[in-house]
């Protein structure tokens, strides 16, 4: 059983409560380095989250590098 203070469950509830923010259809992922990305996150999976921005096509983070 994992520890529900390890980093991974706090990425994982800091980035479902990105996918709740106010902003319509869309999330701000800040990552470590102090970068932000915003556009429409579809998927948190398998230590990845995959996010639209409106300049890009859709890509993959690795949760690890999100603050």
């Amino acid at each position: 059983m994992q520890n529900p203070k390890s980093p991974i469950a706090a990425i994982a509830v800091g980035a479902l409560s990105l996918c709740l923010s106010p902003i319509a259809n869309g999330g701000v992922l800040v990552l470590k380095n102090g970068d932000r990305i915003t556009g429409e996150i579809s998927a948190i999976w398998d230590h990845e989250i995959t996010i639209e921005p409106t300049y890009s096509d859709e890509f993959k983070v690795d949760s690890e590098v999100v603050a």
